[in-house]
């Protein structure tokens, strides 16, 4: 893709097919034993992107992600940058988290931002839920 960075475009998925491609792995023994667990290490040591969903999510919590990003264009577009994971909430429940940026003229650090942002209201969003009255009496 370096050497033809219109090929990126060829390269694409949707946050929801990462969402429940990752479910898939966590809740279907897709892999198993050291595979799974190879896997398991690999996204929860993930040392990229930290200013990305990982900075949207308490430090205390659990994250295991991969991160990406493509070329910029010449005039300055990035066609993808991606972060994607999955969030070990302290109850033991999971939950699974995809942003995907297409043709950002943005700066590295304002996409970084907006990342983190997003995660930061998913997982209030989802930590408040699970803290409810409906949502304890639904267990």
């Amino acid at each position: 893709m370096h050497a033809d960075i219109g090929n990126s475009y060829r390269n694409w998925s949707t946050p929801l097919a990462i969402g429940r491609l990752l479910q898939k792995l966590y809740t279907e023994e897709v892999l198993r034993g050291v595979y799974f667990d190879c896997l398991d290490s690999a996204l929860l040591g993930c040392a990229t992107g930290a200013d990305k969903l990982r900075a949207g999510i308490p430090a205390s919590v659990r994250f295991g992600h991969k991160t990406g990003h493509s070329d910029r264009t010449t005039d300055g577009v990035r066609i993808a940058e991606t972060d994607a994971g999955v969030v070990h909430s302290g109850d033991g429940e999971r939950y699974y988290l995809a942003v995907l940026l297409r043709d950002s003229r943005e700066s590295d650090r304002e996409n970084a931002r907006l990342m983190a942002r997003i995660a930061g209201i998913v997982y209030r969003e989802l930590s408040s839920a699970a803290k409810s009255p409906a949502a304890a009496s639904a267990r």
